[in-house]
């Protein structure tokens, strides 16, 4: 048996989030668990390192013993936060089992979305997962963050070239839409598209008219910034009626249904980790 599979036992069922370790002893004692099929006696037994496979809970394995790595499909109206600021705010983690608040290191998103967005969110104990999808990247369409937006007004078809140039060629928009700019973006002597209260311009995006009648759009960022779909779309004179994430470079949302949760495949976690940082 390899030594790095050995686990001290108190620490396990504190890391994975079942207790915590002032209630350590209390939770084996009420539950059903067990070493190789025998019962604690004692709580000098729960210094002892086990492989985590010889652990029983109430006569089932211990679940989810690796590090977690998930993929959320996060509905409407919940937060991307651990701290709940209302008593009856919803976040993220009432979508999950209980002890994954509580797991050691914490389970944490990569990246956000906001209260009226939804879709595709990775968590992750890794810090290195989380380092690869969350930090800024060329554009080769590796790291593209894919949404789904339903805009509320008809577009011009100008949308694609704007988004795609970086500049704005068009400025009738600018004039009909003038308390927009002035609090969303101005434009440089370049021409180029910079959001208020930023430094640098927009980097190229992609955007595609999925269905014209419909309004329905989609649209990959090569970057990140803060509510930058809806203030991208407000700067060509549009605005957001709904916005689904469906793919973070790699990962795709697919079938996944509105409020469920999955562990990444090992083939995922695999294509997260060989993403170049370069």
């Amino acid at each position: 048996m390899a030594l790095a599979n050995l686990k001290r036992l108190d620490r396990l069922l504190c890391n994975l989030g079942l207790c915590t370790r002032g209630n350590v002893w209390k939770f084996v004692r009420t539950n059903d668990l067990k070493v190789r099929g025998e019962k604690l006696k004692k709580i000098k037994d729960l210094e002892q390192k086990i492989d985590p496979q010889h652990i029983t809970l109430n006569g089932e394995p211990i679940p989810y013993v690796q590090d977690l790595h998930i993929m959320l499909n996060k509905p409407v109206g919940y937060v991307c936060t651990r701290v709940r600021e209302q008593k009856d705010q919803k976040i993220l983690y009432d979508l999950l089992p209980a002890p994954f608040f509580r797991r050691n290191p914490p389970l944490v998103s990569a990246g956000r979305l906001d209260k009226w967005a939804s879709g595709l969110l990775i968590m992750s104990q890794s810090g290195e997962i989380v380092h690869r999808l969350t930090t800024p990247h060329k554009r080769t369409g590796v790291f593209g963050k894919v949404y789904l937006v339903k805009v509320q007004k008809p577009l011009t078809g100008r949308e694609p070239k704007i988004f795609g140039s970086g500049e704005i060629t068009h400025f009738s928009c600018f004039f009909q839409n003038l308390y927009i700019y002035a609090i969303l973006f101005y434009i440089d002597y370049k021409g180029e598209l910079m959001l208020r209260s930023d430094t640098k311009p927009c980097h190229p995006a992609k955007f595609e008219i999925i269905d014209p009648l419909e309004q329905l759009v989609k649209i990959t960022l090569y970057e990140g910034r803060y509510h930058q779909v809806r203030r991208m779309l407000a700067a060509v004179g549009n605005h957001v009626h709904s916005i689904q994430r469906v793919a973070t470079g790699p990962l795709e949302l697919g079938d996944l249904p509105v409020g469920h949760w999955r562990e990444l495949t090992q083939q995922e976690v695999h294509n997260v980790l060989n993403l170049s940082l370069i």
